[in-house]
């Protein structure tokens, strides 16, 4: 973080460059974790009965296909593609367009009609 301040103070010329390297830690931040198999029970009949059924589908959705929240609300309906069988999540985190496979889950969660609402084209 340090490292990105100053750098962007001296390009600001706000301050100078640092004589000397400041060494940045390198994390990997991949962590998974996956639910037990009750655990997806109990989430699932959580969802299942749940008042909101558009939160509803919209947790079912990022389970289904594992996008963030934020990639599923800019889903539309051109990003989906039922004959091929994928969706295109446009600008996800990275910046790289992806397609992902809609599995069976994913598409029956898409034909339900309160979720509609939410795909805007």
């Amino acid at each position: 973080m340090l490292k990105l301040i100053i750098r962007s103070g001296a390009k600001r010329e706000i301050c100078r460059e640092l004589p000397f390297p400041i060494d940045t830690a390198k994390v990997d931040n991949c962590k998974t974790e996956d639910l037990t198999p009750g655990q997806l029970g109990n989430l699932l009949k959580a969802i299942a009965e749940s008042a909101d059924i558009v939160a509803a589908n919209i947790m079912r959705m990022a389970l289904f296909t594992r996008k963030r929240r934020s990639e599923l609300f800019k889903l539309k309906w051109t990003d989906v593609d039922f004959d091929c069988g994928f969706i295109t999540i446009q600008n996800p985190n990275g910046d790289v367009i992806q397609k992902i496979p809609l599995n069976d889950q994913a598409r029956d969660v898409l034909k339900i009609t309160p979720w509609t609402v939410m795909l805007i084209n």
